[in-house]
């Protein structure tokens, strides 16, 4: 089946008026750019890693045509972690890139691979553009390397 839109997938932070946690900013930026994007007809989903509402999986929720990736709570991430780096060694996926992080880094980082690759799964991007140079999905999406380009933009000084 063939799409006629292209699909983006957007990770960063959201404004606190569409369920996220930070004013102005990035987070502005990055819904701007969202919703920009929806209007021209792109396919929009964002991975809204400052949600204030934490499910207990994985939620999409649906703004002004742009789709709302919420990730799950807490409590999932370490066994999501475990599960990830488990099936990682049988996969062959590089997680010794890892080594320079501490346990709780480490975990943290597996969790978020596990949760991209079902986002991946789940939106199949043509694009990925993550804001933040230091965002921690940088170090996930090294992990799965996904087969679609990604951009990375730090907005700092």
């Amino acid at each position: 089946m063939e799409r006629d839109r292209i699909r983006i997938l957007y990770i960063g932070p959201i404004p606190p008026e569409v369920g996220g946690r930070f004013y102005g900013g990035v987070a502005t930026h990055l819904w701007e750019l969202a919703t920009q994007a929806s209007i021209r007809g792109y396919d929009v989903y964002v991975l809204a890693d400052d949600a204030v509402f934490s499910p207990s999986k994985l939620v999409v929720r649906n703004i002004n045509n742009v789709k709302i990736i919420i990730p799950p709570s807490r409590p999932a991430k370490v066994l999501r972690a475990v599960r990830f780096w488990s099936t990682s060694k049988r996969l062959e996926l590089n997680t010794k890139l890892l080594n320079f992080l501490d346990l709780k880094g480490k975990l943290f980082i597996l969790y978020l691979a596990d949760v991209l690759r079902e986002i991946m799964d789940l939106t199949k991007p043509d694009l990925i553009h993550v804001h933040s140079l230091l965002h921690p999905s940088n170090l996930a999406l090294r992990i799965i390397d996904p087969p679609v380009p990604i951009i990375i933009t730090d907005h700092g000084a």
